[in-house]
């Protein structure tokens, strides 16, 4: 590994991605140290000819952020200032670069490759954009020659990566402050996808017409995987295990997972074809997928309290509300689900408010919280001002305005053998872990 920065500075050191950067940087060998409003909060003073290279956030780069004076301290003493992404690949010097890309079902799927990796004894160094179970956090160091990264479209990060295996499980258009047009998006996959080498390897989702067509833009070998008839990997879902989970066919080889749901079961067939594609034999695979657990806060179990069912998920989608709520449904067809959702970023909830009270529409009970904005990338607070109320008129739910009033009203909605599902990428599991302590 190139060694040309021996301690790193990160900006913002507490928050879950820079920490998971640190245990990797640490494990690798570096000197690390950063600051956060946790420890301290931002300062010039933290900035010293000591450090090698800093790392930030783009949120951090903004002049109105507080760490931005450090930014600035760095500059003044020509410290290079880098992103999270490019620390990253740094890192990855002497591994081969798994990439897993798209705009669903990345940290599953990337937590299933690792997982995977992990229990076939290649010991990967990885990092994932969620909790896994196993690990306790989303970064593992590992001595094995495969890196495995959840490879984020956001702000163009996955760019960032030199992928020697890459997959993407879906594209939509997403992330709405930094893709302008659909086509920008579909631009950036096609970059992606161009950088992996002749002698690497791309899988697709066939499901996912968009995926199909930024693969054309590659030189490796291409496959792809779905329920499809003209997929190289088929999948056939087969009755639910009475046990829970799922069961299916893909290419007729039998595989069960802890997993719940057709998502998860798309998840589950893109990492193995990934596998498959590069040496690994189906009957090993076969032995190890149903010890891997989902990350968390993907239909979470948080517990049970007279009679009533208590889960939590991160979906902020309306494809991942969908799937979660289909999940659910698959496994308890005749229970009543009261869903919480709290809507996450205000750009994403106005351009597609009614694709959101569709997808709510699959629960039987629905409370709708206020928007949560996101702070230096969302837009002004006034264009969303009764926006959740509109989507509660649609999905025939119901706005509330607190964490405290939502809890109230699930308390006086649910009955035994319900189930209540909090949802969102925010702290809306606080409602269900409250209610389950109370």
């Amino acid at each position: 590994m190139e060694r040309k920065f021996k301690h790193y500075f990160l900006v913002g050191i507490c928050g879950s991605s820079m920490s998971g950067l640190k245990k990797l940087l640490e494990g690798k060998g570096f000197l690390v140290s950063g600051s956060d409003l946790q420890l301290g909060g931002h300062s010039a003073k933290n900035i010293t000819p000591a450090i090698d290279v800093l790392v930030a956030t783009q949120a951090a780069l903004s002049p109105q952020a507080p760490a931005y004076v450090e930014i600035e301290a760095a500059r003044k003493l020509k410290i290079p200032v880098i992103s999270r992404t490019q620390a990253l690949n740094m890192i990855a010097k002497g591994h081969l670069t798994i990439a897993i890309a798209g705009t669903h079902g990345k940290t599953t799927t990337t937590t299933l490759v690792a997982r995977l990796l992990e229990e076939l004894g290649e010991d990967p160094l990885a990092n994932i954009g969620g909790e896994v179970v196993e690990w306790g956090s989303g970064s593992r160091v590992g001595q094995g020659r495969y890196f495995v990264v959840e490879a984020c479209e956001y702000e163009k990060q996955f760019l960032d990566f030199q992928p020697f295996a890459a997959l993407i499980t879906n594209i939509e258009y997403e992330h709405f402050d930094t893709y302008k047009s659909f086509s920008s998006l579909l631009k950036a996959f096609e970059e992606f996808v161009s950088k992996i080498p002749k002698e690497g390897r791309l899988i697709v989702c066939a499901d996912s017409k968009e995926a199909l067509l930024v693969s054309r833009k590659s030189q490796a070998l291409t496959k792809s995987y779905g329920f499809c008839q003209s997929a190289d990997y088929k999948i056939e879902i087969l009755a639910k295990p009475k046990e829970g989970g799922e069961a299916f066919l893909l290419n007729n080889c039998l595989f069960q997972t802890q997993l719940e749901g057709r998502a998860n079961i798309l998840n589950c067939a893109g990492a193995l074809a990934l596998l498959i594609e590069l040496g690994f034999v189906k009957e090993r695979l076969q032995k190890v997928l149903p010890l891997i657990q989902p990350p968390k806060r993907r239909l979470d179990f948080l517990g049970e309290k007279e009679a009533v069912l208590y889960y939590d998920d991160y979906g902020h989608h309306p494809t991942e509300i969908e799937a979660s709520l289909s999940a659910l449904r698959r496994r308890y067809p005749h229970k009543r689900i009261i869903l919480v959702f709290e809507p996450h970023q205000g750009v994403r909830t106005l351009k597609l408010y009614k694709e959101f009270a569709r997808a709510l529409k699959k629960a039987d009970e629905i409370l709708i919280l206020p928007v949560f904005r996101v702070a230096g990338r969302d837009i002004d607070q006034k264009e969303i001002l009764g926006l959740s109320e509109k989507i509660a008129r649609l999905a025939n739910g119901k706005s509330v305005a607190s964490y405290k009033e939502a809890k109230q009203l699930v308390y006086k909605l649910a009955k035994p053998g319900d189930i209540v599902l909090t949802m969102g990428a925010t702290t809306v599991y606080k409602i269900a872990k409250e209610l389950l302590r109370e």
